[in-house]
């Protein structure tokens, strides 16, 4: 004891480890933390990533059985539409296809209720979604009133629409 109370450098000295411990207890929870703040953001992917798996799973066995002249057989009949297939792309077990109206037609109120009723799959009115559609998502909606006449209901459509089908 003496030889310390003689050295007043070794009594600051003595701290030091503890302070070191300290130091280091403080850092190791911090990169703790770190880590399960990193493992709860991965187990939130995860549950994104089954979420997204099982969206495309149910897409999927919606229209497994589409046919695949949908557009030719239930568009195409309604008001001279005419579709041309422009883009056509695939990927696991799907292939979109990019349908472009050729020309503009000429519908009124209820046409349009029919036509986005078949393209969306969807109750609109008294007409109901078709069997054995692909998903059908519209990529461009071009509707003009023609008639300035307020009590007249006819409007010119132009629209693309992507299909997704199974391959």
């Amino acid at each position: 004891m003496n030889k310390i109370k003689n050295h007043p450098l070794l009594l600051l000295l003595l701290p030091l480890p503890f302070i070191y411990f300290l130091f280091s207890f403080y850092f190791d929870i911090q990169r703790l933390g770190a880590l399960q703040a990193r493992i709860e953001t991965l187990n939130l992917k995860t549950l994104l990533v089954q979420k997204q798996k099982q969206t495309q799973n149910e897409m999927i066995g919606k229209i497994k059985n589409a046919d695949h002249f949908f557009i030719d057989k239930h568009l195409e009949s309604l008001n001279g539409f005419r579709f041309s297939e422009e883009v056509v792309r695939t990927g696991e077990g799907i292939q979109e296809v990019e349908e472009v109206q050729i020309h503009p037609v000429q519908v009124d109120d209820e046409d349009l209720k029919r036509i986005l009723s078949v393209v969306e799959s969807v109750q609109i009115g008294p007409y109901t979604p078709l069997e054995n559609s692909p998903q059908l998502i519209i990529k461009q909606f071009n509707l003009t009133k023609k008639s300035q006449n307020p009590q007249e209901s006819i409007f010119i459509l132009n629209m693309q629409l992507i299909k997704r089908e199974p391959l």
